[in-house]
C-alpha cells in the first residue's frame, strides 16, 4: 500500500532529525519511570490480527508512527525482558464507502498489572486509572500524501498530550516503588503481605463467629 511506504519514509526521516537535535522531553524522571514502559498490542506472541480490520500494514506503520511521536514524548517501548505497564494499539477499519479511506482509533492503555499497582500504592491511590493514556480518532485516505503528514502531525501532539495527562499518576507510582525498594520489598512481596493479611482477617472472622455459635449451642 502506497501510505505503508510513505509512513516509512516518513518515519526514517524523523528518526534522523530526532538524533541530529536534542530532545526537549528527555530528563531523568522519565528515563528512569518504568511505568512508563508501553508495548505495541501486536508484539506479543500470542497476538492473532482480528478480522475485519485495514490492511496489516497500514495497521504496523500508524502503530509505528505513534510510538516513534510516544519514544520522543518520555515513553519507552519495551524490549525483551522489560514489563510493559501501558499497550498500544491501532484499531482501523477500512471504508465501506470509499476503496481508499481508513478509519477508527489509535489507543494508549494500561495494562491490568499496572491497574493492579495504582490500586496499591497510596500516593497514588487519587489518581484514577481514567488520567492514564489516550484515544486517537483517525480518518485518512491511504493515497494522500498530505495524510501521512496530517497522521504525524496528530501522533506528536496526541503523544505530548497523553504524556502531560498520564505523568502524575505514573510518576506517583515510580515513587511509590522507590520508596519500597528502599524499604526492602517489591510490590510482589507487598501483594503477598496484603493476601496473607486478608486471609488472616476472614480466618480470624470466621473462628469468631464459629465460637459464638458452639457458644450458644452449649449454654442451657
Amino acid at each position: 500500500m502506497k501510505i505503508a511506504l510513505i509512513l516509512l519514509a516518513l518515519l526514517l526521516g524523523s528518526t534522523e532529525a530526532a538524533q541530529a537535535s536534542p530532545n526537549p522531553y528527555d530528563s531523568p524522571e522519565l528515563q528512569t519511570c518504568e511505568y512508563m514502559n508501553f508495548i505495541v498490542f501486536r508484539d506479543f506472541p500470542e497476538y492473532e490480527q482480528p478480522e475485519g480490520l485495514a490492511n496489516e500494514a497500514i495497521l504496523r506503520q500508524t502503530e509505528d508512527v505513534f510510538s516513534r511521536e510516544l519514544e520522543l514524548a518520555g515513553f519507552h517501548r519495551v524490549s525483551d525482558g522489560e514489563t510493559p505497564w501501558l499497550f498500544l494499539r491501532a484499531i482501523l477499519q477500512s471504508s465501506s464507502l470509499r476503496s481508499n479511506a481508513v478509519s477508527g482509533i489509535v489507543e494508549l492503555g494500561p495494562r491490568s498489572n499496572l491497574y493492579r499497582d495504582l490500586a496499591m500504592a497510596p500516593g497514588a491511590g487519587s489518581k484514577s486509572a481514567n488520567d492514564i493514556g489516550m484515544i486517537a480518532v483517525i480518518e485518512a485516505n491511504t493515497r494522500s500524501a498530505s495524510a501521512t503528514a496530517k497522521l504525524q502531525e496528530l501522533a506528536r501532539a496526541k503523544a505530548r498530550w497523553v504524556r502531560n495527562r498520564s505523568y502524575p499518576a505514573l510518576s506517583a507510582l515510580c515513587k511509590w516503588r522507590t520508596e519500597l525498594v528502599l524499604d526492602g520489598l517489591t510490590p510482589e512481596d507487598l501483594r503477598e503481605q496484603l493476601v496473607e493479611g486478608m486471609d488472616r482477617i476472614r480466618r480470624v472472622n470466621r473462628e469468631g463467629k464459629q465460637q459464638k455459635e458452639l457458644k450458644l449451642e452449649v449454654e442451657p
